[in-house]
């Protein structure tokens, strides 16, 4: 840390921000009040919340909304305010209670409510933000068909339902007033009337709509803090009301949203834990479960929160992998992860119009696809007798639950989907979520499937959607390949070997170096952790710190050859062990060096994004373009460590 009054008073109060953000546990965030949460997961893999921001002093909500965002539920980043009621003419200048949000072909559109008098929509093409007023009037409003009547127009929640048709729910009062209305593909401006749905019960305010394993999720909040359900077989009901989920948290009232990330489902809620305070009110975060039956099992509420769900941000798939013979495969005892290429299914008799295709970015060089004929070509329906399917056969030891991921590259809104089952179960459909090259998503979890042989089927929807390794990981047991289907995972025990950093093949969007294979200068140097990627990991030696300047030496300097264009954040994996030794000097090609202060304060390795400390914590962007760039990281403080470095597209 600096070692005068004044600059230690500037950096108490930035250590504050960032261990709150950092905080492991429930609430997850501690240095603002975050009460409403909306969530969604972005296009860059990163879960985005925004909250309504209570204050002292104010009932409720104040007029802006601050976003954060995390790679793994517990390491959150404070991107700053990005809304506020100011930022437009027409509305009542009040507070600013829950939004919706949601992300379509690379646009975030958030929507807020006008106190309880209408709503309205602004976007932005960052899910940081800023937002912009969308219409210059409002969206939603009493006059629109199907909401006169309706106490309180506001609660916004956006869904996308697999066929693209998106849905805005919104309402409340004692009255349970609740609507739906369809959101034209624009998503800015409505379409037909709103309808107020049936089946439910205990209706006052907060809805949220999610669906899993082709069932919907009608969810909301009662008279109080308890949240309520409703099942259904469609985005608009009827739905048959099945009881609460969660239960009160311990505050006045209490405010929800649903998420699946890497196949786990979550679900958010505030509680008034950090103030006592029912109107300064805090986010919180718990494991959601289900019944076999599909009905939600009782959240059980916690103050350790969540486990990380990674180690940081993940990183695009590095060089192929070559794959093993498919004829004879050896299962590794004890395995439960399966690994297939996509391409492994060609020989099938149904497979065309799927074709195969190479790429040396996809693993093992090939991919799967319909082949893009310019005219959008799309298969909307899913039948178990259409062409274009690809069927992965694989054998569980035992029963359990399956999590299906899936690397593909999904260039925009109209190459992101396919259709797909499980068995002879029911279609489902991944679409809607487009991606910077090819990268892992999480498509599903198939609970409790019983020992014995079971066939994953993948069917093509839209044209261009391009399909290249099939991840299959069993909860329990093991998981090899059967007859004709899928090649096991290559045994752990001899993992693809890291390249040698001198000649690195760095994917478009996502660019990833080890810490020690920087060209490093003394007193900078590498140390041993068993914890670290790649077992390594460079500080610099104890008793050097260089706290106004960036020093001439102690440095390690990063070459990245960016084959995309475009801007760019720089990530590093890290450990802060104390306010001591939780900063580091960054600097971007000739550019100046920023002061990255202020780091999490941790045991264990945590991605952070490089911010700029004399620049009101700012994240730093870099514009790029292609050819080779250098990141040079410089000591301040001794005892930081870093371990790995990416260069993030954004």
């Amino acid at each position: 840390m600096k070692k005068n009054i004044r600059q230690t008073i500037g950096i108490l109060f930035f250590m504050v921000i960032i261990c709150a953000i950092g905080f492991a546990g429930n609430p997850i965030i501690s240095h603002n009040y975050t009460a409403d949460p909306t969530a969604h997961i972005g296009s860059d893999g990163r879960v985005w919340l925004y909250p309504s921001h209570d204050v002292d002093g104010v009932d409720w909500c104040s007029g802006n909304y601050i976003v954060y965002s995390s790679y793994n539920m517990v390491n959150w980043t404070d991107h700053g305010e990005c809304f506020n009621t100011t930022d437009v003419s027409w509305n009542n200048n009040a507070d600013l209670y829950a939004a919706g949000t949601i992300e379509r072909n690379g646009i975030t559109y958030l929507y807020w409510p006008n106190t309880g008098s209408n709503i309205g929509v602004a976007t932005s093409s960052s899910p940081s933000g800023r937002f912009v007023d969308a219409r210059g009037s409002a969206l939603v409003t009493s006059s629109t068909p199907g909401v006169s009547g309706c106490d309180w127009v506001f609660d916004p929640a956006a869904y996308i339902d697999d066929d693209g048709q998106a849905y805005l729910y919104f309402g409340g009062s004692e009255n349970a007033d609740r609507r739906v209305i369809n959101l034209n593909s624009d998503m800015i401006s409505v379409s037909g009337s709103a309808s107020s749905m049936s089946g439910v019960s205990s209706y006052f305010e907060g809805p949220w709509m999610h669906k899993r394993n082709g069932t919907y999720y009608y969810s909301y909040a009662g008279n109080g803090a308890t949240q309520y359900y409703g099942m259904g077989s469609n985005a608009t009901g009827p739905w048959t009301y099945k009881g609460s989920f969660l239960p009160p948290p311990g505050s006045a009232n209490s405010h929800h949203a649903i998420i699946e990330y890497y196949g786990q489902w979550y679900v958010f809620y505030h509680n008034k834990a950090l103030s006592g305070n029912d109107k300064q009110r805090s986010t919180n975060i718990d494991y959601l479960y289900y019944n076999g039956d599909g009905s939600m099992q009782t959240v059980t509420l916690t103050t350790a929160g969540v486990s990380p769900v990674q180690t940081g941000p993940t990183p695009t798939p590095g060089p192929p992998t070559p794959t093993p013979p498919p004829a004879t495969p050896t299962p590794t005892p004890g395995q439960n992860v399966l690994m297939v290429e996509a391409e492994s299914a060609s020989g099938q008799s149904n497979f065309s119009p799927f074709a195969v295709q190479s790429s040396s970015s996809a693993s093992g060089g090939q991919y799967i696809v319909w082949p893009n004929n310019g005219s959008n070509q799309i298969n909307t329906t899913a039948s178990d007798s259409a062409t274009g399917q690809a069927a992965y056969t694989f054998t569980l030891s035992q029963t359990a639950n399956v999590t299906f991921k899936a690397t593909v590259n999904f260039a925009n809104g109209n190459d992101d989907s396919f259709h797909y089952k499980m068995d002879s179960g029911s279609w489902s459909t991944q679409n809607n979520t487009s991606t910077s090259g090819f990268q892992e998503l999480s498509i599903a979890t198939f609970n409790n499937l019983s020992s014995g042989t079971h066939t994953l089927t993948i069917e093509r929807r839209e044209d261009g959607a391009q399909i290249d390794l099939i991840t299959l990981t069993a909860s329990g047991g093991t998981i090899t390949g059967g007859s004709g289907g899928p090649t096991p995972t290559p045994p752990p025990a001899t993992p693809t070997p890291t390249p040698p950093p001198a000649t690195p093949t760095p994917e478009p969007g996502s660019l990833v170096q080890e810490a020690e294979d920087a060209t490093i200068t003394s007193p900078m140097q590498i140390q041993n952790d068993s914890n670290a990627s790649g077992g390594q990991y460079i500080t610099v030696a104890t008793g050097n710190n260089s706290y106004d300047s960036a020093p001439s030496n102690g440095r390690a300097v990063f070459t990245f050859n960016v084959t995309q264009a475009g801007t760019y954040r720089i990530n590093g994996l890290v450990i802060a062990p104390d306010y001591d030794g939780d900063s580091f000097w960054v600097q971007m090609d000739s550019s100046s060096f920023v002061k990255w202060n202020g780091l999490a304060v941790k045991s264990s390795w945590t991605w952070d994004e490089v911010h700029n400390s004399d620049s009101g914590d700012s994240i730093m962007e870099y514009n790029l373009s292609t050819g080779n760039h250098t990141v040079t990281f410089a000591y301040r403080e001794d005892h930081a460590k870093l371990d790995k470095i990416e260069l993030v597209l954004q």
